[in-house]
């Protein structure tokens, strides 16, 4: 609506003294859903509004006229008419700006906008315009999802924290089981249960650590041990910790490198190993029957590059957005396997950026994906 409105204005330049025209140009002005308001290049005074406006902000159009932007800001820092009137000067130049803004009706309540403002030429004459559309839908929902997200971090925290002494007890207790099998004369559909019992029990201490992970990265308490160490050995402590699962579904793991370049990186070991570690989990996880999954490290520039390739389910379109927000997991993902907590992705691209580094993909559904991991190479 926007466009059609500036655009009018350039029309109407050419030929003001065409009364139709005139009087599609009030038409188009007063009725379009958004608040417009016109401004003097120079000084920024408001010169016209339209009804919208009127509506919107509570004033009548003798009120607001020959009045500044700061009538109709918050007044809380940013929102302020300094701020405004900068917006306008930088629009002044050619730079559109849009933005959002904390409004002011004229009986003091606050909501939220979102501005356009754009240079335009209205009867021969360089001006403003600043298109105004109420957000505060939106901004509602906004805030309600991230008090909603802070309140499920907080608990999952707390229930995290809550179950890692009693997990840590029964793996303790499990393992002290195994080791005596023999000196019990432990039947072998007995060691069968205790070992099947172990390995849940594994995968609920990795899911509890995956837990207590977010929530480190939620209130930004994740630590760092910085080391020297070679990439070449992450990667294959994790093909090797990935092996037994990958077997299982007939997948090969194919890990291609320099062999004469040692790939050094000085970072927290742990942290890069569990963000590469969710990457190839993942490319297990989801590749088909008899695949081959391609990880590949270069040096690229002044990057380490992991490239890791598989054929699988792959990621749809239409959840490129959301795929590494925490808890989501892909429609088709979900169809595979319920389980999962959708961690894996955000953890890594966290990890990853807290390194300086960063991750992209690229799939094409059931059919193959790549995920490329980026990490800064020592400069020495």
């Amino acid at each position: 609506m926007n466009k059609l409105v500036s655009s009018f204005f350039g029309k109407k330049s050419k030929s003001s003294s065409s009364n139709a025209l005139e009087q599609n140009y009030k038409t188009i002005f007063d009725y379009v859903s958004d608040a417009l308001f016109i401004h003097d290049i120079d000084t920024g005074k408001i010169l016209d509004v339209n009804k919208k406006m009127c509506k919107m902000y509570g004033y009548s159009k003798e009120e607001v006229l020959h009045s500044s932007a700061g009538t109709f800001c918050s007044g809380i820092a940013p929102y302020t008419q300094e701020t405004a009137q900068d917006k306008i000067n930088q629009a002044a130049t050619g730079k559109q700006q849009v933005f959002e803004w904390q409004a002011k009706t004229k009986t003091g309540k606050l909501f939220w906008v979102e501005v356009r403002l754009e240079k335009v030429v209205l009867d021969g004459l360089d001006k403003i315009i600043a298109t105004v559309r109420d957000i505060s839908d939106r901004k509602l929902i906004e805030e309600n999802k991230l008090y909603i997200d802070k309140a499920k971090t907080e608990f999952i925290s707390l229930a995290a924290h809550q179950l890692r002494t009693p997990l840590g007890s029964m793996r303790w207790n499990t393992e002290i089981l195994l080791q005596s099998a023999k000196e019990y004369n432990l039947s072998p559909e007995v060691i069968g249960l205790i070992k099947n019992n172990y390995q849940s029990n594994l995968k609920v201490i990795d899911l509890v650590n995956e837990l207590l992970n977010v929530s480190r990265i939620d209130h930004n308490k994740v630590k760092s041990d910085v080391k020297r160490f070679s990439l070449v050995e992450v990667i294959e402590e994790i093909i090797e910790e990935l092996s037994y699962e990958a077997n299982l579904k007939s997948v090969v793991l194919n890990f291609r490198k320099n062999k004469d370049y040692h790939y050094l990186v000085e970072m927290d070991r742990k942290l890069i190993k569990e963000a590469i570690q969710n990457v190839i989990g993942n490319a297990v996880k989801y590749s088909f029957q008899n695949t081959e999954i391609s990880i590949s490290l270069n040096k690229k520039e002044k990057n380490f590059e992991i490239k890791i390739s598989n054929v699988g389910i792959g990621i749809p379109s239409f959840d490129n957005k959301y795929i590494f927000e925490k808890f989501f997991r892909a429609k088709n993902a979900i169809k595979l396997s319920s389980k999962g907590f959708g961690l894996g992705l955000f953890i890594a691209k966290s990890f990853i950026e807290r390194m300086d580094g960063n991750i992209s993909y690229s799939s094409d559904e059931d059919k193959r994906t790549i995920f490329i991991v980026r990490i800064p190479a020592p400069t020495v």
